[in-house]
């Protein structure tokens, strides 16, 4: 074996030239950082004003809060929510987030291309923005009419949301109906989630032609005109301090907010919700759930059975029992449709959605 050694002098050289090859990287490294640093002095003071307002107004946070129920009598029973699952069906919880100002808000849609006539349009989709809050200047806004727009603008986003949950669920359960048709019987995964849907929508047992009754969506027209009608388009105090977009009752005082006027003998609260989105949630599953709404899943039954699209215009009158007013109320609410032309927004659709909505029509 031969063992070979460098000479004193050629380790030296060798050494020197990787100290000199050190020595060009590091003067190379810092020079780099100087002018990223340049850079940033100079473009920084631009493009924050672009950036910062998002970081600061924008605070992200998860919907998931659980919608409490105690049982009630005649109009407060008709208005209490429905028990609910914190399980939003096969999606998970949708993000939300909050908006210091109306002003911002609008520049926010703004941005988005985002405006009620896009939003009537077939081909145009709404995008995903879901405020947890009404901003907290909403109720000095100084034109009503731009209160009322911005108002729509809001809470359309929100009840798409939940009509979108709803129909994946209802996806799931044609397709289940359709292997039950065929003599496939259900999986215990499949069994399982057809059990939990069924407790969730009021049954004691899966039923497909059940379910599918109450599996639905609610009109966009609608649920936007009740939203006006019960928060006074966002300027109530049920609104401002507990997001109770739709005027829902309950007995317990841990989510409840006390009503200004109360008849003698009676014993409910408004609502309170952690975010606007789960107003709506609990709204929906409210109509689709209790008696007092049977008409109304009747009725939208029957436009499913004969291939017509769900429409809030004619569904108004079947939800007489919400309002002790009963039919003054209803004409409220058609005239609030009519007046700010809202039956276009049924038609309207997500930004981005998988779900079609031929499923929701079962064929």
């Amino acid at each position: 074996m031969t063992v070979r050694y460098e000479s004193d002098a050629r380790v030296i050289r060798r050494r020197v030239r990787g100290e000199d090859q050190d020595f060009i990287y590091a003067a190379l490294g810092g020079l780099t950082l100087c002018v990223a640093a340049l850079y940033m002095a100079v473009a920084l003071p631009r493009i924050a004003p672009l950036i910062v307002p998002r970081l600061v107004d924008m605070r992200v946070q998860t919907a998931i809060t659980p919608v409490a129920w105690v049982p009630t009598q005649d109009l407060a029973e008709a208005r209490a929510p429905a028990k609910a699952s914190l399980d939003d069906g096969l999606e998970k919880p949708a993000q939300v987030m909050t908006i210091g100002s109306t002003a911002k808000l609008a520049d926010l849609f703004a941005d988005m291309n985002y405006n009620l006539d896009a939003a009537r349009s077939d081909h145009i989709q709404v995008p995903r923005v879901f405020l947890a809050s009404l901003p907290s200047d909403f109720q000095s806004m100084p034109s009503a009419d731009t209160r009322k727009e911005l108002f729509i603008r809001t809470m359309l986003p929100l009840v798409l949301k939940v009509n979108e949950s709803v129909l994946l669920e209802r996806g799931r359960l044609l397709a289940l109906r359709a292997h039950a048709e065929a003599g496939r019987a259900p999986t215990a995964e499949e069994a399982a989630w057809l059990s939990e849907l069924a407790q969730r929508y009021g049954l004691d047992k899966p039923d497909f032609d059940q379910l599918l009754t109450r599996v639905d969506i609610i009109p966009p027209s609608l649920a936007v005109a009740q939203a006006a009608e019960e928060s006074g388009w966002g300027t109530s105090r049920f609104a401002r301090q507990g997001n109770a977009a739709f005027g829902q009752y309950t007995f317990s005082e841990d989510d409840g907010l006390m009503p200004d006027r109360r008849d003698d003998g009676k014993h409910h609260l408004i609502h309170a919700y952690d975010h606007l989105l789960d107003a709506v949630r609990s709204y929906a599953l409210n109509l689709n759930t209790h008696d007092a709404y049977r008409q109304f899943r009747k009725q939208r039954a029957e436009m499913r059975a004969r291939g017509q699209e769900v429409d809030g215009n004619k569904l108004v009158s079947s939800i007489t029992a919400y309002s002790e007013r009963g039919g003054d109320y209803i004409e409220s609410i058609q005239s609030l449709m009519k007046a700010n032309n809202l039956e276009p927004l049924d038609h309207a659709k997500l930004e981005g959605g998988k779900v079609v909505d031929m499923l929701a029509a079962g064929k």
